[in-house]
């Protein structure tokens, strides 16, 4: 059932929002795993990914929008009543309806979950390893901006994915920068970087997010320039 809503859910939104003017898809090395980061573009974001992404990927999705109890909190709470400034009576009826389908959805696309708790935070590692070591891509959203006082905040568990893939399996995957303007309806992939595992950890952590926040911010921008940095 949750296969049917995410195939009807495509074909609706690719209509919707028209295709975005794509830049840098031959930055992509298919051989190796990649790990796409992503600016997220508040609901905008993940939409246009799913619907015009051209590369073969899968998508991590925050267990509160797979789980219905979940997703129906964050439906009423972050879009009705935050984004559009809705009553909480009205939010809730309508967070109820459009949470519940928001959990079929994301559901039916194969998504790699990431659970926050402790206890199955390494269920969502153990994930996104084997994404990897089955030689499949991976995309992740940074956080929403306007949740991190405007900056562009990835969390750190795809390092950490990348760091278990090359240590344990000797498999280094590739991470893209990509940006995408809802405004200027643009998508933009940059070129790649690794971890390199024989350096210090802490120093590549920082190098990498660096990495990626100065080529998403230009692309963003001026998405030319970004897939030649």
């Amino acid at each position: 059932m949750s296969r049917i809503f995410y195939k009807l859910f495509k074909f609706y939104f690719k209509y919707r929002y028209k295709k975005p003017v794509i830049f840098g898809v031959e930055n992509y090395d298919s051989s190796v795993p990649a790990i796409f980061m992503c600016n997220h573009e508040k609901f905008y974001g993940p939409i246009i990914v799913t619907t015009r992404f051209p590369i073969p990927k899968r998508t991590w999705a925050n267990s509160m929008t797979v789980e219905k109890e979940a997703a129906r909190k964050y439906v009423t709470e972050s879009l009705f009543m935050g984004e559009l400034g809705k009553g909480e009576k009205i939010s809730r009826f309508y967070g109820y309806l459009l949470g519940t389908l928001l959990s079929l959805v994301i559901s039916g696309s194969n998504p790699i979950v990431a659970y926050w708790d402790n206890q199955r935070s390494r269920k969502s590692i153990r994930s996104g390893v084997e994404v990897i070591v089955k030689g499949e891509n991976q995309l992740m959203f940074a956080r929403r901006r306007e949740f991190t006082s405007g900056k562009l905040t990835f969390l750190p568990g795809y390092l950490f994915i990348s760091k278990v893939a090359a240590k344990k399996h000797n498999i280094v995957p590739k991470i893209y920068p990509v940006a995408i303007n809802k405004e200027n309806s643009t998508m933009s992939i940059g070129k790649p970087t690794s971890l390199d595992i024989t350096l210090d950890y802490e120093k590549e952590h920082i190098r990498i997010d660096k990495y990626l926040d100065d080529r998403i911010m230009t692309g963003y921008e001026d998405p030319a320039k970004m897939v030649s940095m």
